[in-house]
């Protein structure tokens, strides 16, 4: 089946930057919470998200938990470096978009 995500999909991981921190990130396993402003903010991240992280080379497992207000994301460290994680939502803009462009660009 062909994926529903496409390259530019992944622009909608640096739009949702500003209201996702990560709360706890051990290798393999990440866990972001996001504020409701997401939703206003970035209303395509509550139908697109999910599909879009689950494209990611190396993600086995995505659990989203609204009530919670938070993403889990179970992936593989050896195929995808646990600093991508920083890198994405950490505060260097820069770094966050040069993984967006790295996914674009290796995303088939």
């Amino acid at each position: 089946m062909p994926s529903r995500v496409a390259p530019e999909d992944f622009d909608l991981l640096l739009k949702a930057r500003p209201h996702i921190e990560v709360a706890s990130h051990i290798p393999g396993r990440i866990r972001l919470k996001f504020g409701f402003s997401i939703l206003s903010a970035v209303p395509e991240i509550a139908e697109r998200g999910e599909d879009v992280i689950s494209a990611i080379d190396g993600i086995r497992d995505v659990e989203s938990n609204l009530f919670a207000r938070s993403l889990t994301v179970t992936y593989d460290p050896e195929v995808l470096p646990p600093d991508w994680w920083d890198r994405l939502y950490g505060r260097d803009d820069v770094a966050a978009r040069e993984v967006v462009e790295q996914l674009k660009t290796s995303f088939g």
